[in-house]
C-alpha cells in the first residue's frame, strides 16, 4: 500500500472498519502522498485518522478530501476540517437513481416474500419474520 500512495493521484478508501483498518490512513501514509493528491473515503469514517487528514489538509500534504462519512454522523458543519478544501457528503455518495430503483425492487421483493410466508432475503431478525 506504501508503495501506490507514493504515486497515486487518487486515493479512494472502501474498506470494512475493523481493528485492521481501523486509522489506515495515518501520519506515516499521508506523509507518502504527493501535494497534489486526493483523498476519497466512502468506507467509514474511522478508517482516516482524523487528525492526520486535518493535519495534512491544514500543512498543504495534500490538495484535498472527498468524505462520504465521519467520524461522527451527522458532522458538524463548523468543523475544522470543512476549512479546507473538503467536499462532504452525509453518507449519500452511492444514492443514484439506479440504486433507488434497486432498493425499491428488492424491498417489492421481500414483500412478495412475505406474502407467501418465505422468509425475506437479508433478514436481520429473522425471528420477528417467523411471527
Amino acid at each position: 500500500m506504501h508503495a501506490a500512495l507514493r504515486e497515486a493521484d487518487f486515493v479512494v478508501l472502501a474498506p470494512p472498519l475493523n481493528d485492521a483498518t481501523r486509522g489506515l490512513l495515518g501520519v506515516a501514509e499521508f506523509a507518502l502522498l504527493k501535494s497534489t493528491a486526493y483523498v476519497v473515503n466512502i468506507a467509514r469514517g474511522g478508517v482516516i485518522d482524523y487528525d492526520a487528514l486535518l493535519a495534512a489538509l491544514r500543512d498543504k500534504r495534500i490538495a484535498g478530501a472527498g468524505l462520504d462519512v465521519f467520524w461522527q454522523e451527522p458532522m458538524d458543519p463548523a468543523d475544522p476540517i470543512f476549512g479546507y478544501n473538503v467536499i462532504g457528503t452525509p453518507h449519500i455518495g452511492g444514492a443514484t437513481d439506479l440504486s433507488f430503483r434497486g432498493i425499491a425492487r428488492k424491498v417489492a421483493e421481500n414483500v412478495e416474500r412475505l406474502r407467501r410466508g418465505e422468509m425475506p432475503v437479508n433478514c436481520a431478525n429473522p425471528e420477528a419474520a417467523r411471527r
